[in-house]
């Protein structure tokens, strides 16, 4: 089965059911790095990346953290997250220096036809530049 544009997902973990599900769906969104199973704090870091990449292309990836789940309705879930970052800053030359910033998201989750889709949501951002527009995770994707 397809999965978002050139998204693939191959995690085994084992917690409760909520946070395998929760894995599941973050793990469907990013690139497979190695093909053997990755623990659940690798495969945080891999979504955490796949999604900076989208919205902050020059950022470089330092943690993602979850406040767990916000709510349920009607099939649709949501998890409020943080993804912490060293925004790029243009120096004097070609000298480039980092500084931390936070983009703060809502990962959103429903079922519609018997197929999990899934979109990110920015909710705030401290980078030097917005999240960039384009970025496809802010449109309904097939989740896993």
């Amino acid at each position: 089965m397809p999965l978002a544009r050139g998204v693939k997902g191959c995690y085994d973990v084992n917690m409760s059911h909520t946070k395998v599900f929760l894995v599941l769906l973050l793990s469907s969104l990013v690139v497979c790095v190695a093909p053997s199973p990755a623990r659940a704090e690798g495969s945080a870091a891999a979504f955490g990346t796949g999604v900076l990449q989208c919205f902050h292309p020059d950022a470089e990836f330092v943690s993602l953290s979850f406040s767990g789940e916000r709510g349920t309705a009607g099939g649709h879930r949501a998890w409020a997250g943080w993804i912490k970052f060293h925004d790029a800053e243009e120096g004097v030359g070609l000298v480039r220096s980092r500084r931390d910033a936070v983009m703060a998201f809502v990962l959103d989750s429903r079922v519609q036809d018997g197929v999990t889709m899934v979109r990110i949501t920015p909710t705030s951002d401290d980078g030097l530049m917005s999240p960039a527009q384009g970025c496809y995770l802010r449109e309904w994707q097939r989740g896993y």
